[in-house]
This record gives structure tokens, sequence and C-alpha cells, in this order.
């Protein structure tokens, strides 16, 4: 399925379809490849990133203007800087 492969998998396809069409032959160590390693990170190291995160967003929700719900103006300018998108 062609329109499933992946960009370097379809040009290692039509590397070797050229290799084959010059008169080359295909042998084991073509077709052998080294394993990538995948990149892992330790749990604790994942659990301190996710503490750092969840206390910051607490510091970020304990604004009480935001958290009344009641919408002005100030809530509005507020709750745009909150997000990332402050607009006039």
């Amino acid at each position: 399925r062609p329109m499933g492969w992946s960009r370097e998998g379809l040009r290692a396809m039509a590397e070797l379809r050229a290799y084959l069409s010059s008169g080359g032959k295909i042998t084991l160590k073509h077709l052998k490849s080294e394993a990538k390693k995948s990149y892992s990170l330790e749990k604790n190291i994942v659990l301190k990133i996710k503490n750092t995160y969840t206390k910051a967003r607490e510091l970020l929700n304990n604004v009480p203007i935001l958290s009344k719900g009641k919408v002005i103006p100030m809530f509005k300018c507020l709750k745009d800087m909150h997000n990332g998108t402050f607009n006039l």
C-alpha cells in the first residue's frame, strides 16, 4: 500500500528498484539493517516532569476572577492572556 508508506520507505524502495534495473543483485546484507534504539525515559524522570507541570498549572489557575466565571472585560482579557491568545 504505497499511500501508507513513509517517505523514507518510499525512497528506499525506489533506490532498490533502480539498483535492480541497473543490473544489481540483492544480497542478505542489503536486507539486514540495524534496529534503531528507541528513546525512553525512566519512570522517576517522568514523574518529576508530571509533578512540575501539575504544580505550574495549579499556580496559573489560582486567579480568582477566572474561577468566578463572571464575564466582564477584565475576565476576557485575563482569560485570553491565560490561554495565550491576547486580542484587544
